[in-house]
């Protein structure tokens, strides 16, 4: 039997009469999380505040010396929480609800990301009148400036700065993720094991919250966010629950709006939706609105494109085409074998099988979507951390949902021992989850050494002076000068976030070997990126300028590619040159000063 087939057969009239016998089904039971600890079904109805049943003998007393039947451990002292595990389990899940705490301050703090700090920077400068893809020129297409909009107003017409606006903006996005996976959780009744209600919450919070760390606001972490409750979602259409029409159909904007970020992240829906196809029949899918909501919002933004931002098609995209889709890459294998992601798709292998094993449909699910964010990190070809948190994250979500499942499949016979197996599971997740989150994605050494790290002795350093103009930094990346730019309150003097079009026009050297070519050699591209950084050199003055030592550009003809010196090539700007200054020389740059 294929796995399409055997996911379908979840979907039958036999996975239902199965899901009937138990006590209610996910059309006539809603259990919040909060009901497990209590409900009949899960077994522990009886437990009372001593941890006996209601039907022995004593059962109620408070007596601190009273045991659990069948328990031979001692009833005082620090050994209570292990006697009573409806309390013990309420602690644990407690703990792990308020434990990403530390980390939503630690975010309020710098640095914020210096690739959601460029794109706010760009957003802000397109509330503030400038052209997107005219005048401000960057590869992501328009949805992740339009949402970045919200902060950017918000710092604008208040006294809150933008990387604080961003922050907060990004934990409503998260707020609201939360809130429709709980409701999804709630109406799926018995398809969803107790084990998966009482894991999932602290886990999704550890997912969205804890584990991106420095990651924290990429897209890749906004689409993760989404992707959660779309795929209880995805479950409890295939499980046949009645889910409302409108809770599925914001569910299915609020993932679009996810998705569409970036054109790698439509294979993650692609595939979801045919794989509840092929569970449920056509004819019931197409019944749903989640396939129709989600090609309307996708319809739409290709619209606002064409009408609104036609110059990223006509212009950016072949751009990025010549000059950046292989700029720093891995390709697609390197990124499988030589980066991150190399650890969890080999993970993800042994997972997949068991997944396919399994007769429940969410943790098939799971499996499609982590395969397709690997395929996606992969499609990518940077290889970059942010890039391979989407499978990262999956997978470990995965692994959760598998042991969940197998506890719920085999739950033991005695109430007390079942509730302490899935308290000792859920505690074993997490710790697994949060010790792996500070050995790959570390967060709080960022903040606290943040006055060492490069950004932030930039901002000591040269912060004033960035403050009183634009600034203007020849570099092949973004970090440092974001989020510098963005601390010191300052404006890039330059539509382009670096130096990205000049690096993808010298990833091989000149024909004539030397380190660059004359203006008549160049190619249109070239032409064009060369002419534009001039003229906005030239509009702007800024009045800091930061030369990279590094170009990231390879050695031609035993010469090292200069910025300044290429720069000069153009007459505009040899003369505008003339009013600047070498002010300092600090770790890898050169630091100008009009005079």
């Amino acid at each position: 039997m294929t796995p399409l087939r055997r996911v379908r057969n979840c979907c039958g009239e036999g996975f239902r009469r199965r899901l009937a016998a138990q006590s209610g089904t996910c059309t006539g039971v809603q259990r919040s999380t909060t009901n497990i600890l209590t409900s009949e079904n899960s077994g522990y109805s009886h437990l009372r505040l001593d941890g006996a049943t209601a039907d022995e003998p004593g059962a109620g007393s408070l007596v601190p010396g009273s045991s659990v039947p069948g328990s031979s451990l001692p009833g005082s002292g620090a050994q209570a929480w292990y006697r009573d595990p409806v309390r013990s389990a309420r602690l644990a899940y407690v703990f792990f609800l308020i434990a990403p705490l530390p980390w939503v301050i630690a975010y309020f703090l710098p640095p914020v990301n210096h690739d959601a700090a460029a794109i706010l920077h760009f957003a802000q400068r397109w509330l503030g009148g400038e052209r997107l893809y005219v005048d401000l020129i960057d590869v992501n297409p328009p949805l992740i400036f339009v949402l970045n909009l919200v902060p950017a107003a918000i710092a604008r017409w208040t006294s809150l700065s933008a990387p604080l606006a961003l922050t907060a903006c990004v934990l409503g996005w998260i707020a609201v993720a939360l809130g429709l996976g709980w409701r999804l959780l709630q109406v799926s009744g018995s398809t969803i094991g107790d084990a998966h209600r009482y894991v999932f919450a602290p886990l999704f919070l550890f997912l969205m919250i804890v584990f991106p760390g420095p990651d924290f606001a990429q897209r890749e972490h906004l689409m993760l966010v989404a992707t959660l409750p779309y795929l209880l979602l995805a479950h409890a259409r295939v499980a046949g629950c009645t889910v409302s029409r409108s809770l599925a159909i914001g569910v299915s904007v609020f993932a679009a709006l996810a998705f569409a970020l970036k054109p790698h992240f439509l294979l993650l829906p692609l595939l979801v939706e045919a794989c509840v196809i092929t569970a449920c029949g056509l004819r019931r899918s197409a019944r749903s609105p989640v396939p129709w909501t989600l090609g309307a919002v996708f319809a739409a933004y290709g619209l606002f494109m064409l009408l609104v931002t036609p110059a990223y098609l006509n212009t950016v995209v072949p751009l990025a085409i010549g000059q950046y889709r292989d700029l720093g890459g891995l390709g697609p294998w390197g990124v499988l074998f030589t980066s991150k992601l190399s650890a969890s798709a080999a993970l993800l292998l042994p997972l997949s099988a068991v997944a396919m094993l399994r007769p429940h449909p969410l943790p098939r699910l799971i499996t499609v979507t982590a395969v397709a964010s690997v395929v996606t990190a992969m499609a990518q070809g940077k290889g970059w951390p942010y890039h391979v948190l989407p499978a990262e994250s999956l997978v470990l979500l995965l692994a959760a949902a598998l042991l969940c499942d197998f506890i719920d499949s085999n739950p033991l016979p005695n109430p007390v021992q079942r509730r302490k197996s899935s308290m000792v599971a859920m505690i074993s997740i997490m710790l697994a989850a949060y010790y792996l989150g500070t050995l790959t994605r570390p967060t709080f050494w960022r903040q606290a050494d943040f006055s060492n790290s490069p950004a932030g002795q930039l901002l000591q350093r040269f912060g004033p002076l960035a403050g009183r103009g634009p600034i203007l930094a020849l570099s092949p990346g973004i970090y440092p000068h974001f989020p510098l730019v963005n601390y010191a309150n300052a404006k890039m003097g330059m539509r382009f976030m670096s130096m990205w079009p000049i690096q993808g026009a010298y990833a091989q050297c000149p024909a004539d070997g030397g380190p660059f070519r004359r203006p008549s050699e160049m190619s249109p591209a070239e032409t064009f990126a060369y002419n534009a950084i001039v003229d906005d050199f030239h509009r702007y003055q800024p009045s800091l300028v930061l030369i990279d030592k590094q170009p990231g550009i390879q050695w031609c003809a035993g010469k090292e590619f200069d910025y300044l010196a290429y720069f000069r090539t153009h007459p505009v700007f040899a003369a505008d040159w003339e009013k600047y200054r070498l002010l300092t020389e600090y770790d890898r740059y050169w630091v100008y000063v009009r005079r």
